[in-house]
């Protein structure tokens, strides 16, 4: 199991529009590209239910 240590938590706000949720999962999808997670389908569906 690789562990990631930051130093600082990323945040994203967003405004109830129709493009918060592609926005959202595409701040996802560029954290975990700067991790080096490739698999983020997951990740994005679960932050894509909130922000619809």
């Amino acid at each position: 199991m690789r562990t990631a240590l930051v130093s600082e938590v990323p945040e994203l706000v967003l405004d109830p529009t129709e493009e918060a949720p592609r926005l959202a999962r595409r701040f996802l999808a560029d954290r975990f590209a700067e991790w080096g997670i490739t698999d983020d389908y997951v990740g994005r569906l679960v932050v894509w239910e909130p922000v619809r």
